[in-house]
């Protein structure tokens, strides 16, 4: 098993499963071979891997599947600040630090959730509740942002639910909301050209993260690209 700090490559041809609840920190993760989170279906297992950097070379990173979802909470967390160590696997392409870099394959696979909805009625500054579609999978405790719909972009409502009622679609905060959002019993969009103008509710809870350590603001970052070697390949 590594320790705390250590610089782990897993080796092509090599397929090593993440089975444990949860790992040292590590200063690096290279993935030339394949890296799984172990999923048990019946019995669902919470699983966080950390390190300051996970590099996705020739190998795969998998967290569940298509097929079959991951059923546990899985968290990949990473490590760093401004000041840290920059990655530059070539002189070709930097990828910074405190991040996710793949250029291979990723694929995580979370719960199928109702992700998305429209408000049915106008909620204003200090209301508890809003109305939305009913029959969705939220339940207390879920995170959701309420999106702008007037002029400020940067009016939107992060809260947590105490309540969702699928049978009206009555969903309750835990605390008042702050600014404006404007809705309608149905859809709008035959008034505005096609498009539905009612605020968006998004849900932002999930059993499959990524993340950054909060470490002066300095959030986790995930690159995808390809990548020129030193040697040429």
């Amino acid at each position: 098993m590594p320790k705390e700090g250590a610089e782990v490559e897993i080796p092509p041809g090599e397929w090593i499963e993440f089975d444990i609840e949860d790992s040292p920190i590590l200063t690096s993760i290279t993935i030339n071979g394949r890296l799984s989170f172990k999923n048990d279906p019946d019995v669902p297992t919470n699983r966080t891997l950390r390190a300051w950097w996970i590099y996705v070379r020739q190998g795969e990173l998998l967290v569940g599947s298509a097929d079959q979802p991951y059923n546990g909470f899985a968290e990949i967390r990473v490590y760093g600040d401004p000041n840290a160590e920059t990655i530059a696997p070539s002189m070709m392409v930097e990828f910074g630090n405190k991040g996710l870099f793949n250029v291979n394959l990723v694929a995580m696979y979370g719960k199928d959730r109702s992700q998305r909805t429209r408000l049915k009625s106008t909620a204003v500054n200090g209301d508890m509740t809003i109305q939305v579609e009913m029959g969705l999978d939220w339940v207390q405790w879920d995170t959701v942002a309420v999106l702008p719909t007037a002029m400020q972009p940067h009016h939107i409502d992060y809260r947590i639910i105490d309540n969702y009622d699928a049978a009206t679609g009555v969903v309750t905060f835990t605390e008042p909301l702050e600014y404006y959002h404007w809705g309608q019993s149905d859809n709008t969009a035959h008034w505005y050209n096609g498009v539905d103008m009612r605020g968006e509710v998004v849900l932002l809870t999930r059993n499959v993260k990524f993340a950054g350590n909060d470490s002066d603001s300095w959030g986790g970052q995930i690159l995808v690209s390809d990548n020129l070697e030193f040697s040429g390949v």
